[in-house]
Parts: structure tokens; C-alpha cells; sequence
């Protein structure tokens, strides 16, 4: 069943507020285009950011997923008070990003999705040389990891992509 409004004139949204999310696996850009973004006005969440300040001894998928879903909650109320917030946490999944889709478009919040799909051996050279650069807090990424990740990344079709709103701020 698709319950998806056929065009984005049919799209609610009253706060003038909204969410960008950036779907894309380790080293496709999504930290870059996420403070260009901030510096054209938008809010930035980073959920790994977010982890390495908490300091936690292990970070385990269940942990991740909080942090993801306390990111949500606060995007939410600062989008519903009129502003436009980044969601920089990759969106691999196509449930992950309908779940965020729909809970804004509840609010009267409008949601873009801005797609970072770039070659897997780019990703890897990327993620090689960032490795090189972070300090030793930052959790390294290992090149068979990042190989696993890109099998379960759900690329969003034309179809999926045609339920967000257009981008307003910089590029898509």
C-alpha cells in the first residue's frame, strides 16, 4: 500500500521547519555537505559525534540506535520551532528513512533527503585516508567493514526519493 502523496504541493508543512537527512555509508560526504549546510543557517546533528563525547567505553549497535533516536526526538522540536536541521547518520536503510519521513511529515515538517552514493573503492580510499587523520578516540573504519556496510545499504530508487520534498539549502 503507498499512501505516499502523489506531488509535493499535497505535503504538509505548517512549522516551516525542516529535517535534511544525508543517506550515505562512511566517507561519501556526508560530514562535509552536513556543515556546509550548518553554515548556510541549517542545525547539525551528528550522532557519531555525539557518541565520541559521551566517552563510552563500547559502542554497540543498541547504543548507536539510541543516540540515533535521541537525534530524532530533538531534530524534531527544533525543526517544529521553524529552523532546518541535518540528520548526518547515513540512513542506510529505507525504513530508517521512511520512519523519519513520516514522524516529520506529522508534524507539519518538511523532510529532504540529500543521497551520497559514491563508488565503493572511493569509499575505501576516503576512509583510508580520514583513518590517517583522526585521533585515536575516533573509531577507525576497516576496509572489509566498510565492504559489509555497502551490501546492506538500501540506495533510495526515483520512487522513494520522489516522497521527500525538494531541497531548499544548498546542494542535493
Amino acid at each position: 500500500m503507498n499512501d505516499e502523496p502523489s506531488t509535493c504541493d499535497e505535503r504538509p508543512t505548517a512549522t516551516g521547519g525542516r529535517i535534511i537527512i544525508l543517506c550515505g555509508l562512511p566517507g561519501s560526504g556526508k560530514t562535509t555537505m552536513a556543515r556546509r549546510l550548518e553554515a548556510d543557517g541549517a542545525v547539525r546533528f551528528s550522532p557519531d559525534e555525539w557518541v565520541l563525547r559521551l566517552a563510552l567505553d563500547e559502542v554497540t549497535d543498541e547504543v548507536r540506535h539510541r543516540v540515533n533516536m535521541l537525534a530524532l526526538d530533538i531534530a524534531e522540536q527544533v525543526a517544529a520551532g521553524g529552523a532546518t536541521v541535518v540528520l548526518e547518520h547515513g540512513f542506510w536503510q529505507k525504513q530508517h528513512r521512511d520512519q523519519t519521513r513520516i514522524r516529520a511529515r506529522e508534524l507539519g515538517i518538511a523532510v529532504e533527503l540529500h543521497v551520497l552514493d559514491v563508488p565503493i573503492d572511493e569509499l575505501v580510499r576516503r576512509v583510508f585516508e580520514r583513518n590517517k587523520r583522526v585521533s585515536a578516540s575516533w573509531q577507525r573504519i576497516d576496509e572489509l567493514s566498510l565492504r559489509t556496510w555497502a551490501t546492506w545499504f538500501e540506495v533510495p530508487t526515483d520512487e522513494e526519493r520522489g516522497w521527500f520534498d525538494p531541497p531548499r539549502l544548498g546542494a542535493s
